[in-house]
């Protein structure tokens, strides 16, 4: 996104309150002790992230937001956005618009979250949630710490953190074949017997390639969690040779 001098508005003296000027596109307010913020108009482009805003009035404006670290427990989005983090409040409900590509909802107290077919991007962890439907479209996935029993994981997802919850049938993983890698440290360890491990899951000391079942010890996955007593990875590669 191409902002002229004058549309950026950048602000890093402490301020209790802050009224954006008409004419700015792009703001950015990080850690100024901020407590009321007042957008304007046609603003497009909000980071006011590590402040204390309880709330925040969002206009139709604005496609990109970062609210992450405040206060705020209820949060109206408006039908344009496609890009919203808002980590580290006090949700407990949040009506996720269509056409929103990137979310990041993680860390509220979020019980329900409905994700629209548009997301590509989400990040849901550390929240109160029993149910969620991952949209086909979805490639980058975070849902770890919360109460899911059961979880479909689109193909198209490159990758998954789905540890800390009580997933108990992991045979749909076994569909999951195109290269990609899925942690489920702790959870195979604390809730998952290794009988009822698929066999595309392998251990740590396990890591191979799919194709000649050759040891793959160079293998970031392998190399990251090397010892890691308990946890499992998921990785489905192909070495050089049958790539």
């Amino acid at each position: 996104m191409n902002f002229s001098k004058e549309e950026v508005l950048v602000v890093t003296k402490a301020t209790k309150t802050l009224i954006v000027p008409k004419g700015i596109k792009k703001l950015v307010c990080i850690d100024i002790g901020l407590e009321t913020l007042i957008l304007n108009e046609g603003i497009v482009y909000v980071s006011c992230s590590h402040n204390e805003l309880n709330e925040l009035i969002i206009p139709s404006s604005v496609t990109h937001l970062n609210c992450s670290y405040n206060e705020i427990a209820n949060l109206m989005v408006p039908d344009g956005m496609t890009h919203l983090d808002c980590h580290g409040n006090k949700l407990t409900e949040l009506i996720v618009p269509n056409g929103m590509t990137h979310l990041d909802c993680h860390g509220n107290k979020l019980t329900e979250l409905i994700v629209p077919d548009s997301v590509v991007r989400l990040h849901c962890h550390n929240n109160g949630l029993t149910e969620l439907i991952v949209p086909n479209g979805v490639m980058h996935l975070i849902c770890n710490g919360n109460g899911l029993t059961e979880l479909i994981v689109p193909n198209g997802v490159t990758h998954l953190i789905c540890h800390g919850n009580p997933l108990g049938d992991l045979s749909k993983y076994s569909e999951l074949i195109k290269p990609k890698l899925v942690s489920l440290y702790s959870m195979c360890y604390e809730i998952v017997d290794k009988s009822n491990i698929p066999k595309c899951f392998a251990g740590v000391d396990e890591v191979t390639c799919d194709g000649c079942k050759n040891k793959v010890i160079k293998d970031l996955v392998y190399v990251s969690y090397k010892g890691t007593v308990g946890g499992y990875i998921r990785k489905t590669i192909k070495c050089k040779k049958c790539f």
